[in-house]
């Protein structure tokens, strides 16, 4: 706020995002109301409404000098405690989430993290949408991209094939090509449905089934896949850590991706994943539910895989559909050029954040 005076221009919409910058429209029309900035207009997005910025009011007090009379449920206190992100909830003229479904999600108690009833005051408002986010479709690109083992395009998917092998090697697994992989690019945390490939993986890797996971996080996870690891050496390879190249030669070698997640705002592993024509299988939650098609077998249209339910073996049925998919290969490079010709760039979302700037400052 108190670098506003500096900028060369007077802006007309801050954007902020998630509780770190929650107080900055509560400030725009409490401190600094009166002041040449009071009007700017602003925007709060929510990119994961369980990190909330949640504090003991007087050291809020002591870092903003936010006065007492905001300690109120009507303003920041949540849950006995003052929160960031209420602050922004409260006070922006607009307020988004990162995908259309997620945005009715947080309306309800089991996505909304106690946040729930001020979610769909406003959205009963008109003052709440979902905006999807998009990838930088020259990042990934597997035309392109020069960290992976050979390049290829929709119109060309034979190379894929070589990525594979390439993966295969590297990760020193003793598969055939004719074994599907079933990769994972995530944080290792509960969010991520890892609960429910610990309850089937080792079921699964008795069949004609792979599995490769680059990720890092809770130490019971890490622990869990170190365990696979050193029992299945031949049908895994397990990375914990990161490495931006190595995610992008698994996304290029892999058949499918795995992304049960409990909850999702929105998701980018899976429409990366589509980039690379590496099909996705996702639970129907939040930005997953938004950026994939399942496939359907009467049609035989889709870009991927989904289930419903948070459960186990729900997922499982799923993963063996895609594994008789594995076995139909026309109907599999269909599938597979679905989800690379997608548009997941982020030119769509760029337009309607444009339009919202411009609605709320005609408002």
């Amino acid at each position: 706020m108190a670098a506003l005076p500096f900028l060369s221009f007077p802006p007309d919409v801050i954007h902020c995002n998630d509780w770190h910058t929650g107080m900055i429209p509560m400030l725009l029309k409490t401190q600094y109301g009166d002041s040449d900035w009071g009007g700017i207009r602003t925007v709060y997005t929510i990119h994961n409404i369980k990190f909330q910025g949640a504090m003991d009011f007087q050291r809020m007090q002591d870092m903003l000098s936010i006065p007492r009379r905001y300690n109120t449920a009507e303003f920041v206190e949540a849950h006995g405690s003052a929160s960031m992100m209420k602050a922004g909830l409260v006070f922006a003229d607009r307020v988004t989430t990162v995908s259309p479904t997620y945005a009715e999600e947080i309306t309800h108690s089991y996505f909304g993290m106690g946040m729930e009833g001020i979610i769909a005051a406003r959205r009963r408002g008109g003052h709440v949408r979902g905006i999807i986010n998009g990838i930088d479709t020259e990042a990934f690109n597997p035309e392109t991209d020069p960290a992976i083992f050979k390049p290829y395009s929709a119109a060309n998917l034979a190379p894929k094939r070589e990525n594979k092998r390439a993966l295969r090697d590297e990760l020193h697994m003793k598969i055939p090509l004719t074994t599907p992989i079933f990769s994972m690019v995530t944080r290792l945390t509960a969010q991520k449905g890892l609960d429910l490939v610990r309850r089937v993986l080792e079921e699964l890797l008795q069949e004609n089934f792979a599995f490769v996971l680059l990720g890092s996080g809770d130490g019971e996870y890490e622990d869990f896949f170190n365990y696979i690891a050193d029992k299945y050496p031949e049908k895994t390879g397990i990375y914990i850590g990161y490495s931006e190249e190595m995610a992008h030669r698994i996304y290029a070698g892999s058949d499918f991706l795995l992304m049960p997640s409990q909850f999702e705002p929105c998701g980018l592993s899976q429409m990366i994943a589509q980039r690379y024509g590496t099909l996705p299988i996702v639970r129907e939650t939040g930005g997953l539910a938004d950026t994939v098609s399942p496939y359907n077998r009467f049609t035989r249209k889709g870009d991927g895989f989904s289930f419903s339910a948070f459960n186990a073996h729900h997922m499982l049925t799923v993963v063996r559909l895609a594994l008789e998919i594995w076995q139909d290969k026309p109907v599999l490079r269909k599938l597979r050029k679905n989800a690379m010709i997608k548009d997941n760039s982020f030119l769509a979302s760029a337009r309607e954040y444009r339009d919202l700037y411009e609605e709320i400052l005609r408002s």
